[in-house]
């Protein structure tokens, strides 16, 4: 409530050596808000101007990320994500600073407990400098309010319910400091999967309100050295660096009174090699895969989507092999020629995860089966056959999928539980589409399988069947496809290891390939049947030459010979 909030402030100035901006003249009488509160010395609450001021954070938008509502699930703690805690429950406040930070590293100002602000304004249309109104208001919405209440320009009723507070100092000469290096905002830092060619950026402030020049320092050591100096922007495009090296880099920020302050020392690792040329794989696309180990899981999610359980345990017989990353337009243009499209805000997109539809995404597996002298997973004009006895390239199962993203975890998300903990490991929440492997990988070493861009698989959509499993395939016909994973634009919930949703066929979406692991059993398999003859069995042939072709393979990959007869 309001006067236990003021008699804290006082506290806290006193505590401080300053003198506390409520008085008080005894116990008996009520304690009085200042009507001029800027000339206090000591801590108080913010006006009301004073709060969305800092709140927006210099934005115009609705909220100080932007306008679209989907991305507060990445910075406010609201009745969208914060577990239950609904109008009249009153849930308990949930830890501060545990979601990002608005533009000036404000924590919590959307959501979580709305704030007690001072001098309430009767709002007019003229221009006003430094206004004061003579109540009192809530402001920022809380973790039981929606969307639309934590909006920096919403007004929460006044009220003497309790709410939570943030002190403020009116700060005099001298008082502004230093410029202020923040974060290291791309990479992040520690960062193990950076491009040749990056983009850093980072976040810095004056206090006093003025311009900064910034200086870049750049190198392979703890010391780095002198790239840049002068920057009037906080980011600097770098090129050219090495794959598998670590670098270090800082920023030094200078204000327009020349005073410079000298930033901590971030650092960030580039691709290794075998990533950065798409891999080093024995086969002719380069393709990286990494094997994934037979084994059980408890596939699903109770109390989530409907479609998403029930929760039912799955076993995998088979081991089998995924790619490390999703389809780029650089592996497209070689599968069929496909142009790469032109760059994005000046940034080449070879390396971006490519969209296609789900035809041309079992069209491509087959392209590349064929080039390697295998028979193709999904042969023209005929049903789709068991795919795991198919030794060619192909979509991964959804069953094959979300075992892939979990390893050997149970937890909601492949890292752990808490939705607010994406942040630094996936590309989502309204971004754009960037190169693969920016983020951390899956424990098993695959790259944005969550974010990015969503992910075809084998099956069409379909609800799960309930009880154990082996090798489900799930629907082999229908209208919809499967995708998981979601993308850089979906919100915490389309991540999680047992998201899925329904597709049209034709939506353009990214392809992360797979293929039945040789080697399967205690006893060596025998090789495929041959098929696909040319000509066809029955065909009509001009004599004298005739020339026989076949498809077979070795689901062992072990050298096989043939006798015609």
């Amino acid at each position: 409530r309001i006067r236990p909030v003021l008699r804290a402030a006082n506290e806290l100035s006193i505590s401080r050596g300053l003198n506390p901006c409520y008085l008080q003249a005894s116990l008996s009488e009520s304690i009085r808000i200042p009507e001029t509160p800027y000339a206090c010395e000591g801590y108080r609450l913010p006006t009301e101007a004073e709060w969305e001021y800092v709140a927006r954070a210099g934005t115009g938008t609705p909220y100080s990320f932007g306008s679209n509502p989907d991305s507060l699930l990445h910075y406010a703690w609201h009745a969208a994500n914060s577990g239950g805690n609904r109008w009249p429950t009153f849930g308990d406040p949930l830890p501060v600073g545990s979601l990002r930070p608005n533009p000036w590293g404000l924590f919590d100002v959307h959501g979580n407990e709305s704030e007690w602000v001072t001098h309430a304004l009767p709002y007019t249309a003229e221009a006003q400098t430094d206004p004061l109104g003579d109540g009192t208001q809530k402001r920022g919405g809380s973790l039981y309010e929606t969307a639309w209440q934590t909006r920096t320009a919403f007004r929460g009723l006044a009220g003497n319910a309790q709410s939570g507070f943030r002190p403020v100092r009116t700060l005099g000469p001298g008082e502004l400091g230093p410029p202020e290096v923040r974060a290291a905002r791309r990479p992040v830092d520690g960062t193990d999967t950076v491009w040749e060619n990056a983009v850093l950026e980072w976040s810095a402030v004056d206090p006093n309100g003025g311009p900064l020049s910034f200086d870049l320092y750049l190198g392979t050591t703890p010391a780095p050295g002198l790239v840049v100096e002068g920057l009037s922007t906080a980011s600097y495009a770098v090129d050219g660096l090495s794959a598998g090296t670590r670098y270090y880099w800082r920023v030094d920020a200078t204000s327009a009174e020349g005073i410079t302050t000298e930033g901590p020392v971030w650092e960030f690792s580039t691709r290794p090699e075998a990533l950065r040329a798409v891999g080093a794989e024995d086969n002719s696309l380069q393709y990286a895969m990494v094997t994934v180990p037979a084994g059980s899981y408890e596939r699903g999610e109770n109390n989530a989507v409907e479609d998403q359980g029930p929760v039912h345990r799955v076993t995998l017989t088979r081991p089998f092999r995924l790619g490390v990353l999703e389809l780029n337009w650089t592996h497209l243009q070689a599968l069929d020629g496909s142009p790469v499209p032109r760059p994005r805000a000046q940034q080449p997109r070879d390396q971006e995860a490519a969209a296609v539809s789900r035809e041309r995404a079992r069209s491509l597996a087959n392209r590349l089966s064929l080039d390697e002298g295998m028979p193709p997973c999904y042969p023209d004009a005929r049903p789709v056959r068991d795919v795991l006895e198919c030794v060619g390239y192909r979509l991964p199962t959804e069953a094959e999928w979300e075992f892939a993203l979990r390893g050997t975890g149970t937890s909601r998300y492949w890292y752990g539980n808490a939705p607010g903990d994406l942040h630094g490991r996936a590309n989502y929440g309204w971004n754009s589409e960037g190169p693969g492997g920016l983020y951390p990988p899956t424990e098993w070493g695959f790259y944005d399988m969550a974010g990015n861009r969503a992910e075809w698989v084998n099956d069409y959509y379909g609800p799960y069947e309930a009880g154990p499993q082996n090798d489900p395939l799930g629907s082999v016909t229908g209208n919809l496809g499967i995708t998981r994973g979601g993308g850089s634009r979906s919100g915490p919930w389309e991540l999680a290891s047992a998201a899925r949703m329904a597709e049209d066929t034709t939506s353009t979406l990214a392809v992360r390939l797979a293929r039945t692991a040789a080697g399967v059993g205690a006893e060596n398999r025998p090789p495929t049947v041959p098929e696909q003859p040319s000509p066809r069995d029955s065909g009509l042939v001009i004599p004298p030459v005739v020339h026989l072709f076949w498809h077979g393979f070795d689901p062992d990959q072990d050298a096989v010979t043939w006798s015609v007869r």
